[in-house]
């Protein structure tokens, strides 16, 4: 979720986003120095009755996801295979 400098969700209702049904992926380099890598099993409590896969980046920050070494092998396969809803996302 997101939340203030103090760690309060005050700017996304848990209830409202509860409400999405449609598949969703999120993808968290572990050396992520911007946002916790926690946040991944926040998210996953809140979707919890939804499509929702999250996908921690061994070895990746912040923009290491999409710009970083390795990120074809790493992360666009997670993207291809969610998309195209093989693997664990079926």
């Amino acid at each position: 979720c997101i939340t203030d400098r103090t760690g309060f969700n005050c700017y996304v209702d848990p209830l409202r986003i509860s409400t999405l049904k449609f598949p969703m992926l999120s993808l968290h380099g572990s050396e992520n120095g911007l946002a916790d890598p926690r946040t991944l099993k926040l998210l996953e409590s809140v979707f919890l009755n939804n499509k929702f896969s999250a996908v921690p980046i061994d070895g990746h920050g912040h923009q290491d996801c999409l710009l970083g070494r390795d990120a074809k092998a790493k992360v666009f396969v997670e993207i291809s295979n969610f998309l195209d809803a093989k693997g664990p996302y079926a």
